[in-house]
């Protein structure tokens, strides 16, 4: 059978598709965090989200307390948030590495700015 209708579906049908995954991938929120995460390989968008948290955190005790955060505050501030201990140390340890977060002194950081 020969119905110009039924071809015409399939093809409406995977154009349809096609154009959603685009919108998908355009729009998704976690692309505001990939260039936090570690590496073009690695797939750990909490990662992504506990840097970009900690390093609102960091800023905002630094605001308020002479320029300085230190670990006791960095993870007062991350465990109200509600994040766990296990991920903030990961966090941490990930902003350390790619120094977007200084060790200034025994517990005692700075964001790096530039």
């Amino acid at each position: 059978v020969e119905d110009a209708a039924f071809s015409g579906l399939g093809r409406r049908s995977s154009e349809a598709r096609v154009q959603a995954d685009q919108e998908a991938e355009e729009l998704h929120p976690a692309r505001l965090y990939i260039d936090l995460l570690p590496g073009e390989a690695t797939d750990d968008p909490l990662l992504a989200v506990c840097a970009s948290t900690m390093l609102g955190v960091v800023d905002e005790v630094c605001r308020t307390h002479e320029g300085v955060a230190t670990l006791s505050q960095i993870f007062e501030g991350m465990l109200n948030l509600g994040v766990s201990p296990d991920e903030v140390d990961e966090a941490l340890d990930h902003l350390l590495t790619t120094e977007l977060l200084l060790e200034i002194d025994d517990d005692v950081f700075v964001p790096c700015i530039g």
